[in-house]
């Protein structure tokens, strides 16, 4: 677990001072935040309904 925190860190980092290396991080991070976004936006879905 806190390898993966490290990880996800060292990736924020990288793309706020490697302007270049944004696209790639949001590339690579897209199927995994695909799915939680889907889920709040059901969330926000139901408290609409």
């Amino acid at each position: 677990m806190a390898r993966l925190l490290l990880l996800i860190v060292l990736g924020v980092v990288s793309a706020y001072y490697f302007p270049d290396s944004r696209q790639a991080i949001e590339n690579a991070a897209r199927p995994i935040m695909a799915p939680i976004v889907k889920w709040t936006s059901k969330g926000e879905m139901a408290q609409v309904g």
